[in-house]
């Protein structure tokens, strides 16, 4: 990919894999407190950052856990179903799960702790690469900023009946 007027080339999804990980000796992220997740909501309230400005295409980190197909999500309890994220539509859908930072291993990519942005502030997307899923920018992202993702209607449905069921 040419190069900008006195501007890097894109990162590649290389690039993602050496720096955008878990323990990277020259990092791109940063996991930190979040900044989009309500305070009324009782989690492990983490967010992966920008350390560097990111461009529109850039590859930012990976997705190193579990993915499940359309076929597959229906095999999963409800409360696993909750914490999945979907990405695409209908038979194509990926659902992938989130999971803690501490049970990230180094070189694991960052992708399990992106939050969603809420109604639509989303900068980055989930795509495939080969056999590979990766987070790439939507805009240019400028160093402080935390990454976001669309997780999709079926993780808040299931969400909020998850939270309806608890309180009862």
């Amino acid at each position: 990919m040419p190069k900008r007027k006195s501007e890097r080339s894109l990162f590649t999804t290389e690039d993602a894999l050496k720096r955008g990980c878990k323990g990277s000796e020259t990092p791109t992220l940063r996991v930190d407190q979040s900044v989009v997740i309500p305070e009324n909501i009782e989690v492990n309230n983490l967010g992966v950052f920008a350390l560097v400005k990111f461009y529109k295409g850039d590859f930012i980190t990976s997705y190193d856990g579990p993915h499940f197909t359309a076929n597959e999500i229906v095999g999963l309890t409800f409360e696993e179903r909750c914490y999945t994220a979907t990405t695409g539509r209908g038979a194509s859908a990926i659902y992938v799960m989130g999971f803690p930072y501490h049970e990230l291993a180094k070189g694991d990519g960052l992708g399990p702790i992106i939050n969603d942005g809420r109604k639509g502030h989303n900068n980055c997307e989930l795509v495939l690469v080969g056999n590979r899923y990766f987070f790439k920018a939507l805009t240019t992202i400028l160093p402080g900023t935390e990454l976001t993702f669309s997780y999709g209607y079926h993780y808040w449905f299931c969400f909020n009946k998850h939270l309806i069921l608890e309180s009862k």
